[in-house]
């Protein structure tokens, strides 16, 4: 019973130094707005034998002792919503793969502790307003979530993207795949007649959380940084995790 106990003890230990070591290693990061710090892990180089590659993350905000962070690449790509019908964020299949999923593959036990609830806004005002039918599209309830998806509000204020009839193209809109989601977007329409020397190769659109000018529509960053709409059931829309993480202020 003794060793057993003094095996656990030890256990707890060890558990105790990784975390701290954790810890101090996020805290070592400086978490200005534009910083890239790493957190949690996930396939990006499509060689599954080396093991997920660490997340490097863009510091998009600082709010006293938490900061708002946004993946670097695209991640994945996967629709949306599963089925085609109206839709908003609250209820959509990808919302509940971030948050289930992607949370618990990427991020381990004492990562996630440094996630915090974020009450999401899901009103109106966070989508585009000079879409024609936006009055009668809808985002839905306000939700409570550990890893979202911006909204165009957010997308426009911190990367510029907008909606534009013009011929222009905003660089600080767009976002790389990683050879992971290459790999998958291959074949894809939006993606396979790029070549390496054409400037738009490697880059890919992105999904938003606000609807688009119809309810079974969503906004995207295209990938030349220009919002767009697309079909909920799109499955070659990159996926670009947005996150509150709690930090340690000097």
């Amino acid at each position: 019973m003794r060793r057993k106990t003094t095996a656990i003890i030890l256990i707890l230990i060890i558990i105790a130094i990784v975390a701290n070591s954790i810890a101090d290693d996020l805290q070592n990061n400086t978490y200005t707005i534009g910083s890239i710090i790493t957190l949690g892990q996930y396939e990006q180089d499509n060689n599954e034998e080396n093991g997920p590659e660490e997340i490097e993350w863009i510091v998009l905000d600082v709010k006293g002792e938490k900061c708002l962070l946004i993946s670097r690449y695209a991640l994945d790509v996967l629709p949306y919503n599963v089925e085609d019908k109206n839709i908003t964020w609250e209820k959509c299949s990808l919302r509940t793969w971030l948050n289930e999923d992607f949370l618990q593959e990427a991020f381990s036990e004492e990562e996630r502790k440094l996630i915090l609830n974020s009450e999401v806004d899901n009103t109106q005002k966070q989508g585009l307003k000079r879409w024609n039918n936006w009055k009668k599209t809808k985002g839905g309830n306000n939700t409570v979530d550990q890893v979202f998806l911006l909204s165009y509000l957010e997308a426009n204020h911190y990367f510029g993207v907008k909606w534009t009839d013009e011929d222009e193209d905003i660089p600080s809109g767009t976002v790389r795949m990683t050879e992971y989601v290459r790999q998958k977007t291959a074949n894809s329409f939006f993606y396979r007649g790029l070549t390496e020397d054409n400037p738009e190769y490697g880059l890919c659109n992105w999904w938003l959380r606000s609807p688009g000018y119809l309810q079974n529509l969503v906004a995207v960053a295209n990938r030349i940084g220009v919002l767009i709409a697309s079909e909920s059931t799109s499955e070659d829309v990159g996926v670009r995790p947005a996150l509150w993480m709690a930090i340690k202020t000097p």
